[in-house]
């Protein structure tokens, strides 16, 4: 059960950090400069995963760290499933 309480936070933070990789890839394909994106990535990387792994415990870092990885995977599985969704309407 403790795991889970480390892994949840972790492929909430992963999920985001998908959708605004995508913000950034999508505005730089456009022309246009992801200043602020950036500036955005930069700031949650440091309000979370500077405090998650330099002051837990190893094994709650690690357990963030794969749930971080999976929502990253879910994030983008949602994406590709609602665009599939999206070209059959």
């Amino acid at each position: 059960m403790k795991t889970i309480l480390w892994l949840l936070p972790g492929l909430v933070f992963g999920a985001a950090e998908f959708f605004l990789t995508k913000a950034v890839a999508d505005r730089t394909l456009r022309g246009k400069l992801p200043a602020a994106q950036i500036v955005l990535k930069i700031i949650s990387y440091a309000a979370v995963l500077v405090p998650v792994f330099l002051l837990l415990p190893r094994e709650k870092s690690i357990w963030f760290g794969v749930g971080a990885g999976g929502g990253i995977l879910l994030g983008c599985l949602v994406f590709i499933v609602s665009m599939i969704l999206r070209k059959k309407r």
